[in-house]
Order: C-alpha cells, then sequence, then structure tokens
C-alpha cells in the first residue's frame, strides 16, 4: 500500500535521526 509506505518514509524523516542519535 503506497499510502502506508509514504507513510513510514515521513515518519523515519521526521523521527529516524532522534533514534540512530539515541
Amino acid at each position: 500500500n503506497i499510502d502506508i509506505k509514504n507513510y513510514c518514509i515521513r515518519y523515519f524523516e521526521k523521527y529516524g535521526n532522534v533514534i540512530l542519535n539515541d
């Protein structure tokens, strides 16, 4: 589902760095 995939992309754009930079 493109909507779900796009949501995941946006999520990691916002929070990915926070998680990786724990």
